[in-house]
């Protein structure tokens, strides 16, 4: 069984987030971004490396950092943040009697909406994607799906009534799948934010999108919800354990294009983001990721552009992790071929943290986030002691053929990723 992506796209070149069994499948969405390559012809590192590989040295541990997706960098943070509009999850706990089903359909369908995206290379356009998404304040700030946008150079959102705007990108959280991407309107119809924490099994869902295309925008669908906070692991292309989605199983059918719209409770609240759904023969699994969970992503997103502060408490867990395997080098090695000491990059996973930032297969990591790195165990050390999400500082060496040595120390800036 693998589970499909929920949303639809036309390219011209379709990639996929990975073809592996039992794992979370975003389709031609999770594209491998494209990395400036550097000449990697270094001339102390040529001849360690390949002397390594002769004598085999047994002695050099080698420690595999698990891959992770880098994340976006989103928006320069904002100048006010008390002017910002925040969204806020219910205090009352109080279970209140359902209304009909017209009556939830009524209530918030008005603020659902149609996302078509257009992805354009070197000025031409190689793919679109359709997805939704639903409005939360009024002046027109809507929360998405990060794989929905992902890489999208123009954003069009369509209301339900036909009305159509062109959207920014606020923020988009790869680590937890949110976007927040935004219309310049006034007196928008906001949804209503509801509790995800008091759903019980059985307990009625609507789910409003956008499935098969534009054309079926505004689409319900209705079920229950089947499991509450049920734990999907998340694998990588190579079958690697990313990290575990805390989900809301729902029975309520989630079709393509109905990422990142909203699934409601008995009283027209929307409790969750409609993510995924499992496929290959299976029906009645679709996926919600929890809003109690996303508000506060969505609340960073649209004060900072980024994740600056991640909960602990977040549906997404895992270990902190960058993408590279490394091995140290001693101080012996480090003065026969004059070079520094620290962790000697093996190899770095496409498509992982480090891949993005520019690290590449050969560099010397001598520092992170302002720690110094002399062994494989610093390293790890001081990437556990990161937050998945967090933004920081990789100072390596990379030997170019510069006149001085040290200028061949080149500053990075790494987004943590994170490993099941």
């Amino acid at each position: 069984m693998i589970f499909n992506n929920d949303e639809n796209r036309t390219s011209e070149s379709p990639s996929s987030y990975g073809g592996f069994k039992n794992k979370w499948s975003y389709e031609e969405y999770e594209k491998s971004k494209s990395i400036k390559k550097s000449r990697n012809s270094y001339r102390g590192l040529r001849a360690f490396a390949v002397t390594m590989t002769i004598v085999a040295a047994v002695s050099l541990t080698c420690l595999g950092v698990v891959l992770a997706g880098g994340l976006p960098s989103g928006e320069d943070p904002k100048e006010t943040e008390g002017s910002l509009p925040a969204i806020s999850i219910p205090s009352t706990h109080d279970r209140e009697p359902d209304m009909t089903r017209n009556e939830i359909i009524k209530k918030a369908k008005p603020g659902v909406v149609g996302i078509v995206c257009e992805i354009i290379k070197n000025e031409e356009l190689v793919g679109t994607s359709t997805g939704s998404g639903f409005i939360i304040t009024d002046d027109g700030y809507i929360v998405t799906n990060h794989h929905v946008i992902n890489e999208a150079s123009k954003i069009k959102v369509i209301m339900v009534d036909g009305t159509e705007y062109a959207a920014d990108i606020i923020g988009s959280d790869e680590l937890t799948d949110v976007a927040v991407i935004k219309i310049d309107d006034a007196d928008l119809p906001a949804v209503e934010i509801g509790n995800s924490d008091i759903l019980e099994e059985g307990d009625l869902v609507i789910a409003i999108g956008s499935p098969a295309g534009i054309e079926y925008a505004g689409t319900s669908t209705h079920g229950m919800v089947s499991a509450i906070n049920r734990n999907v692991k998340i694998t990588d292309d190579y079958g690697t354990l990313q990290k575990t989605m805390t989900v809301i199983q729902i029975d309520a059918p989630i079709n393509k294009g109905n990422s990142g719209g909203p699934v409601l409770n008995g009283q027209g609240e929307v409790i969750g983001v409609a993510t995924l759904k499992l496929g290959n023969g299976y029906e009645g699994m679709g996926f919600a990721l929890p809003i109690n969970g996303v508000v506060p992503i969505v609340n960073e997103l649209i004060t900072y552009g980024e994740v600056k502060d991640r909960p602990d408490d977040s549906f997404v867990s895992g270990r902190p992790a960058i993408g590279v395997r490394i091995e140290t080098l001693t101080e012996a090695d480090a003065k026969e071929f004059g070079l520094p000491v620290g962790a000697y990059v093996r190899f770095v996973e496409e498509g992982s943290a480090a891949k993005e930032a520019g690290i590449q297969m050969g560099d010397i990591i001598t520092k992170f986030n302002g720690k110094e790195i002399k062994t494989i165990e610093d390293l790890t050390a001081a990437v556990l002691e990161t937050k998945p999400g967090n933004k920081v500082e990789v100072v390596v060496y990379r030997d170019n053929y510069k006149e001085a040595p040290e200028d061949c120390y080149i500053t990075l800036t790494v987004t943590v990723g994170m490993s099941g």
